[in-house]
């Protein structure tokens, strides 16, 4: 073998070394740089959400015999013959969140701390039927004086756990005079199921459409 063809191997050879080693070297620098990332994204995903009041019960602790409110008739806000519709009102959660100072999570026995009122309003869906009724609830407002309004906000948005609403305006007369409630009661009675059970949003002058049933959300947005 002559001299320029030995040099031509060598040179190869050592090109091969140097490309073998960054290799390994680099999947060296890899897999921990790797496991970093997914650590960081592990530990983002744990970190627990701000809530105010109450903390909420996580969906795998509902009892499985609970009672789907749509199908069952609390007749009052409470029965000790009837545990199921009892567990309900346990796992009810109202939270409030969005552009507010204290993010809130309130749950069904911490919402009848606020001071209640009692109106009668009527309840118009256009074409379907009028009705002219008793409702118990909190306001609006005082929920939202709790949670505190940011400046930038505009309107709040009140939904249910299918996500349909309802938006308002955080300047409207209504929620700003506390004329919209959060009921809870419904001619002195716990609300029935067609009715909104547990909780439902009552606005005076407006139909229907805007009396959200079963409110569990309140956003505050721009």
């Amino acid at each position: 073998m002559n001299e320029n063809k030995r040099q031509e191997i060598s040179h190869i050879s050592r090109r091969k070394f140097l490309k073998d080693g960054l290799l390994a070297v680099g999947l060296v620098l890899l897999t921990p740089m790797a496991f970093l990332n997914s650590c960081n994204s592990t530990e983002k995903s744990k970190t627990p959400e701000k809530t105010g009041i109450v903390p909420v019960e996580p969906e795998s602790n509902k009892p499985a015999n609970a009672l789907d409110p749509e199908t069952s008739d609390p007749g009052s806000l409470t029965s000790t013959a009837n545990p199921s519709i009892d567990s309900l009102l346990t796992m009810y959660s109202l939270t409030v969140d969005g552009l507010v100072n204290n993010p809130l999570t309130i749950n069904y026995d911490s919402l009848l701390q606020f001071a209640p009122v009692t109106k009668t309003v009527k309840l118009t869906c256009p074409g379907v039927f009028e009705e002219t009724s008793e409702w118990t609830g909190i306001p609006l407002m005082s929920i939202l004086s709790v949670a505190g309004i940011k400046s930038e906000a505009s309107q709040v948005m009140i939904t249910d756990s299918s996500g349909y609403g309802a938006p308002f305006s955080v300047q409207e007369e209504a929620v700003t005079s506390g004329d919209i409630l959060l009921a809870f009661k419904y001619n002195g009675q716990g609300l029935p199921a067609d009715r909104g059970y547990p909780v439902r949003l009552v606005v005076p002058g407006s139909d229907g459409t805007a009396w959200v049933k079963g409110v569990t959300h309140i956003r505050l947005v721009q």
